[in-house]
């Protein structure tokens, strides 16, 4: 059941998607209680877990912590949704169930808000990809992009990952929240809808950690990103090609994620405006052609080997016949 808007409403509503990562998700949650700053509700949404996730919400003993079983459609963006039309606070401050948060996130946040007097809907704070397994800080992301950033966004993802980022609630109802047809890129396409209605500013502390090493997270499927690549280029289409630059790299996405899911047909229909970097953007155009050269190089290392190994079971093989005869 949806809940009412009132005047004890917290400031934030902190949405977390989960999906059988019920340990991880008990770091998160942890993470969120030992916010500094205490003004918010918690909604944890669950897509259907089949582990024990809904037994570990419900070990914490705080009101504020609200487990929903997901109503939209499966998946991230159906899911983050569950939440959103859920949430009570001014402000949604997203956290992936792997990811968490440093304790001063909130009242970094709630700072910056109250600094910038309401001229900006999305604010974006530093993180840092973390290797939790060896308790090691890997590359920091720190933000340098603010502003009217809906032409830049068509570019690239100059925000980054949900976890450290807050859209304020009205906003976010506005638009009618995330695009479920998206598989993947969810969190660009939010992004890139919502600047064109408002500033985007930042804080450079780094206060999010966000996991690496977790090969069920949807950037590892190129399908995935493929497909949704496809649909964010359909749904900008006039502005992308518009512009040769944008048309180029969107084309090269899709170039690149055809390769790594071996669609020739979707490769071979992007490569003219791939090449086209080679003239409209040379550092987009080198950086694709390591990246296919990687892509090819590890490949080809794999074929080696198998080919090495193939060898020497034919040497074998005829070894041992001709000691038979």
């Amino acid at each position: 059941m949806f809940r009412e808007k009132n005047v004890n409403a917290p400031f934030f509503s902190v949405v977390i998607p989960t999906h059988n990562r019920a340990e991880m998700l008990r770091e998160a949650i942890r993470s969120v209680l030992g916010q500094s700053f205490q003004e918010f509700e918690m909604l944890v949404v669950d897509d259907y877990s089949t582990d024990h996730t809904k037994e570990v919400v419900g070990s914490f003993n705080d009101d504020r912590v609200v487990y929903i079983m997901n109503d939209r459609g499966a998946g991230g963006a159906g899911t983050r949704n569950a939440g959103i039309f859920r949430a009570r606070g001014k402000w949604v401050a997203f956290l992936d169930d792997d990811d968490i948060w440093l304790p001063q996130k909130l009242t970094v946040l709630h700072g910056k808000i109250l600094e910038d007097g309401g001229s900006a809907g999305i604010i974006y704070t530093g993180a840092i990809s973390y290797d939790f397994e060896k308790e090691r800080e890997l590359q920091p992301r720190i933000p340098d992009k603010e502003g009217q950033l809906d032409r830049k966004l068509l570019c690239n993802n100059c925000i980054g990952s949900f976890s450290a980022v807050a859209i304020r609630t009205d906003l976010l109802i506005h638009v009618g929240g995330l695009d479920e047809d998206f598989t993947a890129l969810q969190d660009r396409e939010l992004y890139t809808r919502i600047a064109r209605l408002t500033r985007v500013a930042y804080v450079k502390t780094v206060l999010s950690y966000i996991r690496v090493a977790n090969t069920d997270r949807i950037s590892f499927s190129p399908k995935k990103k493929l497909e949704s690549s496809l649909l964010y280029w359909r749904k900008n289409r006039a502005l992308i090609n518009g512009d040769p630059k944008l048309r180029h790299k969107a084309a090269s996405r899709v170039f690149l994620f055809a390769l790594q899911d071996g669609d020739l047909k979707e490769s071979v229909k992007a490569f003219p405006w791939t090449a086209a970097g080679l003239v409209v953007d040379l550092p987009n155009a080198r950086h694709t052609l390591r990246s296919v050269y990687a892509l090819y190089r590890s490949k080809l290392a794999l074929l080696l080997k198998s080919y090495s190994a193939t060898r020497k079971i034919i040497f074998r093989l005829k070894r041992a016949r001709s000691r038979q005869w």
